[in-house]
C-alpha cells in the first residue's frame, strides 16, 4: 500500500520501515546474509518472501509482528542471488546457476528447477506476463557476463526461449571490449 519499506541486509535480519509512524522494526532473521525480499498479495493473504545465503526462502506473517517466526521454509541447496514474485509465480536464481520457480496459490510448491542458459552468475530476475491471458508465463534473467535470457515456463516452441548480449561498449577499446553486468 506505499507505507512500508522492506529491508533485506547482510547483517541476517529483514526489517520493515514503516513511513507513517517512521520506526523500523525486525521482521525476521536468517542464518546468513538476506539477499532478497518481495512482498505477496494474493486474494487470500499477503507475506513477505526472504531469500537469504543461508540456502532458504523463507516466508513471513506481518500480523505476527513482533513475534519473528516464518510461515514456511523452503530449503534450496545453494544461495540465493536474484528472485521475484508476480502473483502466483515465484522464481529464484541460486549460485549453482539453477533457476527453482514456484507457484504461490496456498503456500509454495515447486513448478520446476531448471538449470539457466547463461554460463555465469545470475544477477537479476524479472517475470513477466502473457499479453492476452494477463497471467505471469516466464521470464529475463541477467548475469554479470552482460547477457540477458527470456526464459518461458511452458515454452509452446523451444526457439521462444532465447539469449541475447547487451551493456557492452560499441568499440574496441585497447583491443578489448568492455562488458557491464545486467
Amino acid at each position: 500500500d506505499g507505507t512500508k519499506i522492506f529491508i533485506a541486509s547482510a547483517d541476517k535480519q529483514v526489517r520493515v520501515w514503516d513511513l507513517a509512524s517512521n520506526q523500523m522494526v525486525v521482521v525476521g532473521t536468517h542464518d546468513e546474509p538476506v539477499r532478497k525480499c518481495h512482498w505477496i498479495k494474493a486474494p487470500n493473504y499477503s507475506c513477505l518472501m526472504t531469500g537469504s545465503w543461508d540456502k532458504t526462502l523463507r516466508f513471513w506473517d506481518m500480523r505476527q509482528l513482533p513475534t519473528q517466526t516464518s510461515l514456511a521454509t523452503v530449503q534450496l541447496g545453494e544461495r540465493v542471488y536474484c528472485s521475484d514474485v508476480l502473483f502466483p509465480m515465484s522464481i529464484v536464481g541460486l549460485a549453482n546457476r539453477r533457476m527453482k520457480i514456484y507457484r504461490l496459490d496456498n503456500e509454495p510448491s515447486e513448478v520446476k528447477d531448471i538449470e539457466t542458459p547463461l554460463k555465469y552468475q545470475s544477477r537479476c530476475a524479472s517475470i513477466f506476463k502473457d499479453k492476452t491471458t494477463g497471467l505471469p508465463t516466464g521470464y529475463a534473467l541477467g548475469s554479470i557476463e552482460g547477457r540477458v535470457a527470456i526464459q518461458y515456463v511452458e515454452a509452446a516452441n523451444p526457439k521462444d526461449n532465447f539469449t541475447f548480449k547487451c551493456h557492452r561498449s560499441p568499440e574496441l577499446i585497447n583491443g578489448f571490449q568492455e562488458i557491464y553486468a545486467v
